[in-house]
């Protein structure tokens, strides 16, 4: 029973999540996780967020392996820097400026026509 999810993603020192908006919010609040993909297009997203250093990906619903869940979770919770990195990392990638950049682009064409 959770009241308040947010929260609990602030506080966690790690989380496992599938590969919808929840890991990208996950990145943005700097909670390190690991990943699975649960769609074809999440499995590119999380590809992707790992070649960036955002998570680690241990697979996708076809190609899930218990022992590469259980290695990567060891090797994450026991090693501080890792998580660090990871932290600051999706906390870059996701910085809630995004909209802002939109807005730019936007502005520019109407104003300039192009």
């Amino acid at each position: 029973n959770c009241n308040d999810l947010s929260e609990l993603m602030y506080k966690a020192d790690l989380a496992i999540s599938a590969g919808g908006i929840t890991c990208l919010e996950l990145a943005a609040i700097g909670t390190p996780f690991l990943s699975f993909g649960t769609a074809e297009w999440e499995t590119k997203r999380l590809k992707k967020l790992e070649e960036l250093k955002i998570c680690n990906y241990i697979g996708n619903q076809n190609t899930f392996n218990e022992y590469k869940l259980r290695e990567y979770f060891k090797n994450l919770i026991s090693n501080k820097k890792l998580r660090q990195e990871i932290s600051t990392n999706g906390k870059r990638f996701v910085d809630g400026r995004g909209i802002e950049r939109v807005l730019k682009i936007i502005r520019k064409v109407v104003e300039n026509g192009n």
